[in-house]
């Protein structure tokens, strides 16, 4: 008896934490004209070091994210960075991506770390780009970087409390480090 109890105890302080981030997060927290603004200063990083187009390690994705995906992890201006670009499609394979990659490019979701900015997430900025470096949109018309409430939901589950899944091998594939890219961001 006593052990269902606590299993009931356990699971009802589960759903309630559920529910209260998701109260505290019903209202877009991101998106906001500063969000933006950084958006458009990180795709010129991007760019410049060429994290959105430097080919990495092609594996089936999780599931918040689209079938197939590449991950690469480097620094801009000296704060980590993790580049995930997503592929999708009708007829997708992971041999059609790796022949043609912009074919199937569905997103490009950037997470760097920002001092200061969130210390109650880890400090993390998130952004989903389209390839041509715009931002998407929720349903509600909202940019889609800043405090985005959707990826801090799933990522606040990472083991270590780092939001940073680790990436095992067997399962998918390890994040390629870019460290050429590292000492070139910061100059």
């Amino acid at each position: 008896m006593k052990i269902d109890i606590l299993k009931i105890t356990a699971l009802a302080f589960v759903i309630s934490s559920a529910t209260l981030f998701a109260q505290e997060n019903t209202k877009a927290n991101f998106g906001t004209q500063e969000d933006v603004e950084y958006s458009k200063y990180l795709w010129e990083k991007l760019e410049a070091t060429k994290l959105n187009s430097t080919k990495a390690i092609v594996y089936v994705a999780g599931p918040s994210h689209d079938r197939i995906r590449e991950v690469l992890e480097s620094k801009i201006d000296g704060n980590r960075v993790i580049v995930a670009r997503n592929y999708d499609g009708d007829d997708i394979r992971m041999s059609k991506v790796r022949k043609d990659r912009a074919k199937y490019l569905q997103s490009i979701d950037v997470m760097i770390k920002k001092e200061g900015f969130n210390p109650k997430y880890a400090n993390w900025y998130w952004a989903k780009f389209k390839a041509d470096g715009t931002l998407h949109e929720t349903d509600e018309k909202v940019k889609i970087a800043g405090k985005v409430s959707s990826c801090i939901a799933c990522h606040i589950n990472s083991s270590d409390g780092s939001f940073v899944f680790e990436h095992n091998m067997s399962a998918n594939s390890e994040i390629t480090m870019v460290k050429a890219l590292e000492e070139s961001s910061t100059k």
